[in-house]
């Protein structure tokens, strides 16, 4: 089939999350079939960014992007703010939209990938082709509620309890209105049942749980060389709310427990853009790190992989990293939600400051127990969740669409 993947945010690099499940997606699409890439156009200190496409794409077409301000006055002009999420009113982007347009009008396309919501809000337009799939990384209602509910400023609660409720109903259209809606775990697939029509049995729509995955060779620890050190590491893009709330919490409520007994340790908070709450956690042996070029010599150096997460949705490719890398690895539930393990076996969960500052020391300190569920994670991620795997599950969803028709 041809196949036009729309991505709001060009895959590459492959420095955060999104773009690692954009990446991967598409390559596993073009492996049965001709994709065409349409997104916005790549950072550019990301000059081989097209080649990397270009690897495997038909063709790659970009559109110039127009900065956030710009953009939300054009669609409260163009669509009225009214009902609008703020999150899709500076996100939705008119320039990708008349590009696809075009687009259509040119060439036949069998099928469109819409990935994400910024692109997926586009479904109901009639120059799409009828087999349409919806890639959604996270259920954004989901994360505006949790939101709602734990922020420390009273007027952003209530924006974000708005959010969610105008996000839960353009979710809810856009999987009425595609031919199946791919989430990244079983929670979030009974999230999008819910938002299509409260789960009753005429309202459901088809969901497939295609799950985050990992490059488990790339991964493989111990590749980049770096000396072990006495450190914890926290990865993810530090200007995602959910990733500040985490390393607050941790430096906050965590890591004084932590240094009562480990004094010499070292804590480094890796990702890209930490805002300025984040960084003002740097203190004495807290290393903020910002973009790093490559995350794995920061988990390799450390002795224990935190996810201390209060909130968010789909699967953490974060964890996943941790575990092709045989880390042992700290998770609060949420952290390690939508990945089916096991506390004791795969990693450690816990959910209080007392309890996870246990949990670092208890792997801290019991070298053939943390031994035991570094390998068993490592294990775990060769069997199910290998990018190979996942791809071959991507392509079986995609022919069983077809057969329906």
């Amino acid at each position: 089939m041809n196949i036009l993947y729309i991505s709001e945010q060009f895959p590459w690099p492959l420095h955060n999350g999104g773009n690692l499940r954009s990446f991967y997606i598409a390559q596993g699409l073009s492996k049965e079939h001709s994709v065409t890439l349409l997104a916005h156009q790549p950072p550019a200190d990301a000059p081989e960014a097209k080649d990397a496409l270009m690897a495997f794409c038909k063709d790659v077409v970009t559109v110039e992007e127009v900065s956030a301000p710009k953009r939300a006055i054009a669609n409260a002009i163009g669509c009225g703010v009214r009902g609008m999420p703020l999150w899709l009113l500076k996100n939705r982007s008119p320039g990708i939209l008349e590009r696809v347009r075009q687009l259509t009008r040119n060439k036949h396309f069998d099928a469109v990938h819409l990935n994400m919501l910024d692109a997926a809000c586009f479904a109901n337009e009639p120059c799409l082709p009828e087999l349409k799939v919806f890639d959604s990384h996270n259920c954004l209602a989901a994360l505006a509620d949790q939101t709602s509910t734990r922020h420390g400023n009273t007027l952003m609660r209530s924006v974000f309890r708005r959010e969610a409720r105008l996000l839960g109903r353009v979710e809810g259209r856009v999987a009425r209105s595609v031919s199946s809606t791919l989430v990244c775990s079983p929670e979030d697939g009974q999230r999008f049942q819910e938002l299509a029509g409260n789960g009753t049995s005429n309202s459901r729509v088809r969901v497939a749980v295609i799950p985050n995955g990992v490059d488990v060779d790339e991964f493989a620890g111990g590749q980049s060389g770096a000396e072990q050190e006495e450190a914890i590491v926290f990865v993810g893009a530090m200007d995602y709310f959910p990733n500040i709330q985490g390393a607050r919490w941790f430096c906050e409520a965590v890591w004084p427990i932590v240094k009562t007994e480990l004094a010499n340790c070292k804590l480094y908070l890796t990702g890209k853009d930490p805002t300025t709450e984040v960084r003002n956690l740097a203190y004495e042996n807290v290393v903020v790190t910002g973009r790093v070029p490559d995350v794995r010599p920061f988990v390799d150096r450390s002795r224990v992989f935190v996810v201390p997460l209060k909130s968010g949705g789909g699967t953490r490719l974060k964890i996943l990293g941790a575990m092709a890398a045989g880390k042992p690895i700290v998770s609060t539930t949420v952290g390690a939600e939508g990945l089916g393990l096991i506390d004791g076996q795969h990693l450690l969960i816990a959910d209080t400051p007392q309890d996870f500052a246990a949990a670092i020391k208890r792997v801290w300190h019991d070298e053939s127990f943390a031994a035991r569920l570094a390998q068993n994670a490592r294990h775990e991620a060769e069997q199910r969740f290998s990018w190979r795997g996942i791809q071959d599950s991507l392509l079986r969803e995609y022919d069983n669409l077809v057969s329906k028709r």
